[in-house]
């Protein structure tokens, strides 16, 4: 992803930046990428605002961060067969979001496909793959009410975004300029933007309910549990990674699980 470089180089003043479509360039963000982190967006957005400054910051430390927060959770939507169970996602060709997800994908038994979230609509369409693994406001983004024939929703991982700054470019801007972009940064902005994807999330699920052509489905509480103990590992394998750059990698899962449990 060339978007950060551009922004820490001053090719670019300030950037929408997803840090998990860069694998390796934000080695504590990565845990962020862990399955199962949230149900929600302000939730995802209060974990990562709880881990950022003690934990993750050092990622960013090029830029000025004005926002940080979620998109809403990632779901399973599919076209040739519903998902129910562990059992029902096996083989089951499904584009991933990020290196982690594919990860995740592979150890439940289907087959993860990278491609560009654009080259969906056509890949549903013709049963290039058999589904995707994302959020639900992608169907609204992407315009894929028509391609979609069942969801599962499980609620598999959030995404980190982030809106970045040149640090020296915003140290050169005016004192009221800098106040205002300072007035209109932080965790509050954070977490209206979260707000935002968790409304549109409950849209586009009434919405697909409403036409009658789309079968909905829950994952169940032990169906779910069997999903966690195949992925379990994944987060021992991140720490084991983190080894060589001396990251302490086991007290920021130590932060994360608390923070998931709202005592951070």
């Amino acid at each position: 992803m060339q978007l950060p470089d551009a922004v820490r180089t001053g090719i670019a003043d300030m950037a929408f930046i997803v840090p998990s479509y860069a694998t390796g360039r934000s080695p504590r963000s990565f845990v962020l990428d862990l399955p199962f982190l949230s149900d929600q967006d302000q939730k995802a957005s209060r974990i990562f605002y709880d881990l950022n400054d003690p934990h993750l910051a050092d990622d960013y430390r090029d830029y000025k961060v004005p926002w940080l927060y979620s998109s809403d959770p990632g779901q399973l939507f599919t076209v040739t067969g519903p998902v129910k169970n562990l059992e029902d996602l096996k083989g089951k060709k499904i584009r991933s979001p990020s290196a982690a997800m594919s990860t995740a994908l592979g150890l439940l038994g289907a087959h993860p496909v990278s491609m560009p979230i654009s080259e969906l609509h056509s890949a549903l369409d013709k049963r290039v793959i058999d589904g995707m693994l994302a959020p639900t406001t992608a169907i609204h983004d992407f315009n894929l009410y028509d391609q979609i024939r069942y969801g599962t929703r499980i609620n598999m991982f959030s995404s980190l975004l982030m809106v970045v700054m040149n640090k020296e470019r915003f140290a050169s801007l005016p004192d009221f300029a800098r106040k205002s972009l300072d007035e209109a940064s932080g965790k509050n902005w954070g977490f209206r933007a979260s707000g935002i994807y968790d409304r549109l999330d409950a849209d586009v699920m009434a919405k697909l309910k409403a036409s009658g052509r789309v079968l909905l489905e829950t994952i169940s509480t032990a169906e779910r549990q069997r999903f966690l103990e195949r992925l379990k590992p994944m987060e021992a394998d991140w720490a084991v990674h983190q080894a060589d750059r001396h990251i302490p990698a086991n007290d920021i899962l130590t932060a994360m699980h608390a923070a998931m449990t709202g005592n951070p």
